[in-house]
Parts: structure tokens; sequence; C-alpha cells
């Protein structure tokens, strides 16, 4: 594992060829593909089938995979520099990945969060709602350059949909910063909404 986070401690267009193959070869190990089946299984839309995940990956791995390492960027990453920071990075892109494959708009907040963003398009003339993805993941990377922190507990809380607990003991904080880090967070999505000209 030494040898991989000492690769990783590099942007991606820095890795050698050799390199390249040795994270691939982490990546695409059995044991971590049927991690990345799963994660395509619970982002489909739709009929959600082993097939289907299947189909996902595998079009994730020809399509996206090379280029989603060549832009992994350490200096981006707020923590410690690791594997799970690798997986972390390519299982969020494998996220978006299955978003932009579904056949129609969706968001990733459920309905208790009040994070239900709308896009008016006054500038047509006319005040036409809809849900829009693209928005969101916007929204979503701004707060990830500015608040890495209140975007971990987000993206892990609501998005991965990981329990509390076992935020607050992979993020050594307390339950307590935890909901504050979750709350803050979502406020300073609605805010991003609002200087965007949206009312969320």
């Amino acid at each position: 594992m030494n040898e991989l986070k000492n690769i990783l401690q590099k942007p991606g267009p820095e890795w050698t060829p050799s390199e390249m193959a040795r994270i691939l070869e982490f990546l695409t190990d059995p044991a971590q593909v049927e991690t990345w089946i799963q994660r395509a299984k619970d982002n489909l839309r739709g009929v959600k089938t082993r097939q289907n995940a299947e189909n996902v990956w595998e079009q994730f791995r020809a399509d996206r995979l090379d280029n989603v390492l060549k832009n992994w960027n350490p200096s981006k990453r707020k923590l410690p520099i690791s594997t799970y920071s690798l997986i972390h990075y390519v299982a969020f892109c494998l996220q978006r990945y299955c978003w932009d494959q579904s056949p129609q708009p969706i968001h990733p907040f459920p309905e208790d969060t009040s994070m239900e963003f709308e896009v008016s398009r006054r500038h047509q003339g006319i005040d036409e709602a809809i849900a829009d993805i693209d928005f969101v993941k916007m929204l979503l990377e701004r707060l990830e350059d500015e608040h890495p922190l209140h975007f971990r507990v987000i993206h892990m809380s609501i998005v991965e949909e990981v329990q509390d607990a076992e935020i607050v003991v992979e993020l050594g904080i307390t339950k307590n910063y935890f909901h504050v880090l979750k709350s803050r967070g979502c406020q300073y999505l609605r805010e991003y909404a609002k200087e965007e000209g949206i009312e969320p």
C-alpha cells in the first residue's frame, strides 16, 4: 500500500505508464470491482439489476476511468492521501456517471433536507422550473472547493448514505460538530443557489 500512497502523492498527469497500470490494477481487482458494481447498482435509476450495474461499470471503465485518473489532483484532497482517498474520488466520479446515464433528472438529496433546487429561466421570459442535476453538481463542487469538511459531511451523509456514527468516527469529529457541519453545509448550498438567482 505504501507504493500506491507514493504514487497518489503526485497528480495523475505525472504518473508513469507503470504507475498508471499499478493504480488500474488496484482499482480493477476482482474484490474491488464488486464494490464498484454495487455502487453503480445503488445509483441506477429504473431497473436496478446486477446486469445493468455491470454494464454501467464496464462503460465507465472503458469511457471514463483513464480520464478520471488523469484528473487526480492530490492538492484538492483535504485529508491525508491514502488509497481510501482514491476510492472515494473514483466512487464519486462513478456515481456522477450513473447520474449522467439516468433517463430522467435526479436529485441527490432526500426530501427531508429541503434541498429542492429549482431553476427559473427568467431570461427566456418564462418561469419554467426544472430539476437540473448539473446545477446541483456545480453547487456541490463549489462547496468542496470552499468548505471541504462540510462537503465531506454532506456527501457522505446524504449522497453516500453513510450512517452518522460511521462519519463521526471516519472524520474524527464529535456528534454535535457533525450536525453543525451538516446544517451549515446545507445552508452554504442554499446561499450558492441564491447567488445564482435561484430560490431553493
